[in-house]
């Protein structure tokens, strides 16, 4: 675990006290409590003060040591108890100029050693390195943490009631009192592999949060990258004062993903030992008189008998362990199912309550969690599987009327409509037109239709329910709506313009050129305002042309070459002014001014397998995902909420879409259907 602190100009004001604090198990005995960290700032102090941080940090850590006993939690708890009573202490006393003015912040990581019921079947070994963070706060004080590509502001689960000072009160019997509680609440939670925790004062975080640097710190594994990031900014944090801490922990034996259970396997060799040894075995009883026949055939009768009466005791007992084997692992499979069961209730119910207050985020998510750990139990195959056994007849229908109970619900909160009998609009024609088209673009109130095998391009009138088959001279790879025209652009470096409107159906060439490089690997086309952008993913560059009256068009480099992030193997872009680019790990990256900005977060059910298409335009305020593999089109708004899924199970070799400039209809190409869903 590294440890980074930084007290940020400490003597800018004279009246800000700030300070730091970290402590870490001395013994064995306080190792199981973990390690401590706390950071603070008392603004409007007096001189007097300088020590006013550090004694209430030391009252906090010799309660929290105290007890190793304790959960870490527990410990906390008793720790702020103490806190709250030394404040009180220094205000009957007449000390309060601290009310109001404290912005301090407590943290505590230790190993996990309460789990729940399913975590508990991981062996010992591998969950000693698992740990958790509870913390509390009081004022103007942030906690982050950081996680993979996302920046959880936890500190606003936690936001603590502004502590009104109340003037002392007389009692005969008490004298002076005060019901002061400065720190109340204890906020709990796991911590991940390669989370990193930041604790800053409100000055520090607004910096870095105006300067888009949180971000950057996801990525500091090193004392010599953090510098990197800070040293140019040197300067403009001379001006501020504040103080922060930054938490990099360890590398967990957690892997990512869900846990799996595995048991262990038996081999037959564990089981040799307990067989007797073959000569001791006295299998054919001695016959005290035997008849002249038997005695001569005894001899040789009886070692083929003791041969085969040792397989069959060798057969018996390998069968006898390996019934015992399967009845354990049963058993234990058994046990596993139950424990799941009871934990996905638990998630039921939290989500249940989130609903209650209104939060269906948190509640999509608990939910979302639920379905995933219910979802193998009820499939044959799976390791802990309930299928298959009649004792389990019970639990299976119980695994599975909670799946549909969890499903029903996760339907709801994501907006999912599943459409029995989508409206046909027409049946493409494939024979006739001598073509069977993989796109589809909308222009006024006619579709148009083609694929790159084919300069054949199949227009269909809307309004007229009439098409007509056009030829645009080359094999057609992209195309776009292009202000009164539309663009495509044919392989190698050929972009062709074609007007709707016009009677004679003529097709304009242009050659494409570039100043970035010779080969011309585009798979997007989208354009903002006069201009238009290639994406080529195998090269990791957008490239901008700007649309003139000449034939040779020169193409330059789009992005930034300072950017941090290039659309490298990008399925899909589209453009509103940012451009977006659906990636092969199907999330959203957002581009603007040519620098990778954010990728979009967004938690989504069904879960999100194979999107293909991304689209928008500036007249467009939603984003929309094609995704095949589900049989589904969604619409998010462009912070990654989820606004509406159509779902289909006619939709079931989908291909492309388009959406309508009213923004109320999509045209959905479905093999050579093509249906139509009225937004």
């Amino acid at each position: 675990m590294q440890v980074f602190e930084f007290h940020f100009n400490p003597k800018v004001k004279e009246s800000v006290v700030i300070d730091s604090f970290i402590y870490e198990p001395e013994n064995v005995s306080e190792k199981r409590l973990g390690n401590l960290y706390m950071a603070g700032e008392l603004q409007n102090a007096f001189p007097q003060d300088n020590k006013f941080l550090d004694n209430l940090a030391q009252v906090i850590k010799s309660e929290y040591y105290y007890d190793f006993q304790k959960s870490p939690e527990s410990a906390l708890r008793q720790a702020l108890k103490k806190a709250n009573e030394f404040l009180n202490k220094i205000a009957k006393n007449g000390k309060v100029n601290w009310l109001g003015n404290l912005n301090f912040a407590i943290v505590s990581v230790s190993p996990r050693h309460f789990l729940t019921s399913v975590e508990k079947i991981i062996p010992e070994a591998q969950r000693e390195k698992w740990l958790m963070v509870n913390f509390a706060q009081v004022g103007e004080i942030k906690v982050l943490l950081l996680r993979e590509e996302e920046i959880l502001d936890i500190s606003q689960d936690s936001e603590f009631r502004e502590t009104n000072y109340n003037p002392p009160t007389t009692s005969r019997s008490t004298g002076p009192f005060y019901s002061l509680k400065i720190f109340e609440n204890v906020v709990s939670g796991k911590l991940m592999p390669n989370d990193k925790i930041m604790i800053l004062t409100k000055d520090i975080f607004d910096y870095f949060k105006n300067k888009d640097l949180l971000r950057d710190f996801i990525n500091i594994t090193s004392e010599k990258s953090l510098n990197e990031l800070l040293k140019p900014r040197k300067k403009e944090l001379s001006e501020i004062s504040g103080v922060s801490l930054f938490i990099i922990l360890n590398e967990f034996y957690v892997k990512k993903g869900k846990p799996r259970f595995k048991f262990p396997n038996f081999s037959l060799n564990k089981f040799l030992p307990k067989i007797p040894h073959f000569a001791d075995l006295k299998l054919i009883p001695r016959l005290t008189k035997p008849s002249s026949i038997l005695s001569q055939q005894l001899p040789k009768i009886q070692p083929f008998l003791k041969k085969k009466a040792r397989l069959i005791l060798l057969l018996i007992l390998i069968l006898a362990g390996a019934f015992f084997v399967f009845k354990g692992e049963r058993e234990k499979e058994f046990k596993i199912a139950n424990q799941i069961l009871e934990e996905v209730k638990s998630e039921k119910i939290q989500a249940e309550n989130f609903l209650i207050f209104g939060d269906e985020a948190q509640s999509n998510l608990l939910l979302q969690s639920a379905w995933s750990k219910i979802s193998p139990l009820t499939e044959p195959g799976s390791e802990v599987s309930l299928l298959g056994g009649k004792s389990n007849i019970h639990l299976q229908s119980e695994a599975k009327a909670l799946k549909e109970s969890i499903e029903k619900t996760l339907t709801s909160l994501n907006h999912l409509e599943r459409i029995s009998e989508p409206e046909l609009v027409l049946e493409i024609p494939s024979q006739k037109i001598k073509i069977r088209p993989n796109n589809i673009l909308i222009f006024d109130d006619s579709l148009h239709f083609f694929n790159p095998f084919s300069a054949n391009i199949y227009k269909f009138n809307l309004l007229l329910k009439e098409g007509e088959v056009l030829n645009a001279n080359r094999n057609i790879k992209l195309g776009i709506s292009f202000f009164e025209s539309i663009l495509f652009f044919s392989n190698p470096n050929f972009l062709i313009q074609y007007f709707p409107k016009r009677a004679d159906n003529q097709f304009e060439e242009f050659i494409l050129e570039s100043e970035v490089s010779s080969e011309f690997n585009f798979q997007n086309l989208a354009s903002y305002k006069s201009n238009l952008y290639f994406l080529d993913p195998k090269a990791g560059k957008i490239i901008k042309y700007f649309l003139s009256q000449n034939e040779i068009l020169i193409g330059e480099n789009w992005l930034n070459p300072k950017t941090k992030k290039t659309p490298l193997k990008g399925k899909s872009m589209v453009i509103d002014g940012n451009i977006w680019i659906l990636d092969e790990n199907s999330k959203i990256d957002r581009y603007y001014q040519g620098i990778f900005r954010e990728s979009l977060n967004f938690s989504i059910f069904p879960f999100l397998k194979n999107p293909t298409k991304i689209f928008t335009t500036s007249d467009h305020p939603y984003l929309y995902l094609l995704e095949p593999a589900e049989n589904r089109i969604i619409i998010l708004t462009k912070h990654g909420e989820v606004v509406k899924q159509y779902q289909s199970n006619k939709f079931d070799n989908l291909l492309d879409f388009a959406v309508s400039k009213d923004n109320k209809t999509i045209y959905l190409l479905n093999g050579l259907n093509v249906y139509q869903i009225s937004t």
